[in-house]
């Protein structure tokens, strides 16, 4: 295939076509230093308009600063003519306009910084108004960032072609290289790391945070990059309370202005240390907590294991924090990589980035060759195309049919990131129209698990730098259960103004199954736990059956897709969504809007959702309490009113609360039952709850008198779902075996 980029030698990023002519190749270089993008250059922002009379002109420019004190000097120019008067501003957003010509014949002007966030627009124009454009400058408060990195054994497990602690390495890597791309001055990253201890990614306490930076050398990419190679990797247990406890502590005290920002990345089961075990997702075990100051640190969270307790945990942090839950849904623990992209978008999305589309390929030998296209709009200063891929492939890009070469690539172990800054040093390639991704496996030195079918797949994903398109979404609510309604909405504008004319879609993956159900209802021998990252049964016997083709196949997500209508004011909502199945719920919203001038835009904003089990049947969940003295054991296999089990490993959010009796421990069975251990007088009064759903109150001596209850209908569907048969199956066989009977009946007649 021609013109493909080898990725093993960046510097081919140079090779373009260009005219021989002299003349042409400094006016190329002219308008390359006076770009039409805001752009910082030290203290310099230089802002450029077309003198030509095309369509160009009517394309606005943008930037994102740090808010803070002093000044910005702009410099405007014309590119490519001559200007005949004054430059002038006109329509600006804020009064008094904090944009001032100090020299309206030179185009030099300054804006003073603000001390808040806000976003300033105005129109430029030289020449008495001949040649404007409008010009959106967003001001965002700089970052303090926290990544709490899970380092534990368990991190070690396979992911895929690699492992959990080398798919993170990547997903960090990228997610810290796109974060370069996106800072403003004041941007500080900082990392902890949990196992059976916390770390600081840095070293020392008094270097928790770095500049995010690409110079002065070293970078923060490198600096990170750095500080998960050898010798440091998985070992030890997980204390994730320990380490949620440490990011507060780097992000006290609070200073004005700046953002506290908190990601959270676990593989699952805690084991070490205070633990954040209750149903708000606020405080550690021993009340302390994870969140402090105003306003709070926002905490983001990203999953792996969809069984058990642990989603439910990290969507209540997310939720009850002001952050996003991500998690996987069908242990494809790799997919997590992505999801850090979607949380990078979340993280910024009041000052850009904006996420195009995505692409899943699948290598399939050296013959292979394939291609993926993108939308993209005008007004747009950056566009990067990021490529997650385990083995070697050559990458070329097309733009509307014509070669172009990346301003920049950026690269480390898995990924591959492609920047193109507008304009362009070809300036015949603009943001707006079709770009085509070309893929194909080199013949020689392909780095992937398998060389002999060099089989292996990778993401595409492309995302814009996009200040004016805004479409903020909503679920209706952050907390859902089994019969809830789903509402999704979005709202979309452009320079402001409402979109009224946009096409949006809206897809929802539901379980294929009740997760946990479908554990505790499935018979396996469970491996002992061993190691010190020891997990639950329920946990191992998840583990275990994801090599278990039809038991994945039970899992895989149900895809259902809805149109979202135009309701008004931009706004865009369906009619409820009826949610049946308690788990883990991505949703994606599609988003597709044609300008009146051609221009097309087009978006991706990607969600997780979880869906708590229903109320708990304490009948149907056989409580038996043993014991004597002050020392008991309550056992119980909790069942939903849906007549679904709760299913194993989520010991650690039972909690009880009495002034006479003290849940000591709780041990996970794996067939979704419980031995609660528990110290004192039986006659206690109680209030008994399961990551906050109530399952018994009242005096625990009593609860004997509700195993077994229900009516013979609710002992044959306890039954039934014990043993994994489906109630319509039972029911059929008893109306064949009736209909059997009444035949046998009759012949005897």
């Amino acid at each position: 295939m021609e013109h493909l980029i080898n990725q093993s030698s960046p510097k081919n990023k140079k090779k373009m076509k260009r005219t021989k002519n002299f003349i042409v190749n400094l006016w190329i270089a002219f308008v390359i230093v006076f770009f039409t993008a805001i752009r910082t250059e030290g203290q310099i922002i230089k802002v450029s308009i077309l003198a030509d009379p095309t369509s160009d002109n009517a394309v606005p420019l943008s930037g994102t600063f740090a808010t803070g004190t002093g000044t910005i000097n702009f410099q405007f120019t014309l590119d490519g003519g001559t200007a005949t008067g004054n430059w002038g501003l006109s329509g600006c957003s804020v009064s008094p306009c904090p944009v001032v010509f100090d020299n309206a014949s030179t185009g030099a002007a300054h804006i003073t910084v603000p001390s808040t966030a806000t976003q300033i627009s105005f129109d430029v124009n030289v020449s008495g108004g001949t040649i404007e454009r409008h010009v959106t400058i967003n001001f965002r408060n700089p970052v303090d960032f926290v990544l709490v990195l899970d380092k534990s054994g368990s991190m070690s497990s396979s992911s895929g072609t690699t492992t959990r602690w080398e798919a993170l390495k990547t997903a960090v890597g990228a997610f810290v290289e796109k974060f370069e791309e996106w800072k403003v001055d004041g941007d500080r990253i900082s990392i902890t790391y949990f196992h059976s201890v916390v770390e600081n990614g840095f070293g020392t306490p008094a270097n928790s945070f770095i500049d995010i930076r690409t110079t002065p050398a070293p970078s923060s990419n490198s600096q990170i990059s750095t500080s998960l190679q050898p010798p440091n990797g998985p070992a030890g247990s997980t204390a994730m309370g320990e380490g949620m406890l440490d990011a507060k502590t780097k992000l006290l005290p609070v200073v004005a202005n700046r953002t506290r920002i908190e990601l959270l990345f676990t593989d699952g089961y805690q084991n070490s240390g205070r633990l954040v075990d209750d149903a708000t997702g606020t405080k550690l075990s021993d009340n302390t907590p994870i969140n402090e100051g105003s306003p709070g640190i926002r905490i983001y969270t990203i999953g792996i294991i969809p069984a058990g307790a642990i989603p439910g945990v990290l969507n209540a942090i997310a939720s009850n924090n002001n952050g996003k839950f991500f998690n996987t849904q069908e242990g494809s623990e790799a997919t997590f990589k992505n999801d850090f992209t979607n949380t990078f978008k979340q993280i910024l999305s009041t000052s850009s980035p904006q996420i195009l589309g995505t692409y899943r390929g699948k290598a399939n030998g050296p013959s292979h060759l394939d291609s993926a296209t993108f939308t993209c709009n005008q007004g747009v200063s950056k566009l990067i195309f990021e490529l997650y891929s385990p083995g070697r492939l050559q990458v070329g890009f097309e733009k509307d049919g014509k070669t172009v070469v990346p301003s920049r690539v950026r690269s480390g172990p898995g990924y591959f990131i492609y920047v193109f800054n507008f304009p362009h040093s070809d300036i015949t390639i603009k943001p707006g129209g079709k770009w085509k991704v070309k893929m194909v496996i080199p013949g020689v030195d392909v780095a992937v698990a398998n060389t002999a079918n060099r089989s292996f797949t990778y993401d595409v994903t492309a995302i814009a730098d996009d200040h004016l398109f805004e479409y903020p979404s909503s679920l209706g609510s952050q907390k859902f259960k089994p019969g809830d309604d789903l509402k999704p909405g979005i709202k979309l504008s452009l320079l402001k103004k409402e979109v009224t004319n946009a096409h949006v879609d809206f897809i929802l993956l539901k379980p294929g199954q009740t997760l946990g159900n479908l554990l505790a209802t499935t018979n396996i021998s469970i491996n002992a736990a061993t190691g010190p990252d020891t997990s639950s049964a329920g946990i191992r016997k998840y583990e275990q059956l994801l090599n278990d083709p039809a038991f994945l196949a039970k899992m895989l997500p149900k895809e259902q897709s809805f149109n979202l209508s135009h309701t008004g004011q931009g706004n865009y909502g369906s009619t409820s969504i009826k949610l049946d199945t308690s788990g883990v719920y991505r949703v994606i919203f599609l988003i597709s809007d044609t300008l009146s001038n051609g221009d097309i835009i087009q978006r991706r904003e990607e969600q997780t959702l979880y869906v708590q089990f229903d109320d708990i049947d304490i009948a149907s969940s056989n409580p038996v309490l043993a014991g004597s003295g002050t020392q008991w054991t309550l056992t119980i296999r909790p069942m939903t009113k849906q007549k679904l089990f709760v299913g194993p490993a989520f010991h650690q959010v039972f909690n009880l609360t009495s002034s006479g009796i003290a849940l000591k421990n709780v041990i996970d069975v794996g067939d979704g039952s419980y031995e609660l251990k528990l110290e004192g007088d039986p006659s206690s009064n109680v209030d008994l709850t399961l990551l906050g759903v109530p399952v018994y109150t009242g005096k625990l001596s009593n609860i004997n008198s509700h195993s077994g209850g229900g009516s013979i209908i609710d002992k044959i569907r306890n039954w039934l779902a014990e043993h994994g048969i489906p109630e319509w199956l039972f029911w059929l066989f008893l109306i064949l075996l009736l209909l059997f009977i009444i035949w046998l009946f009759r012949r005897k007649k």
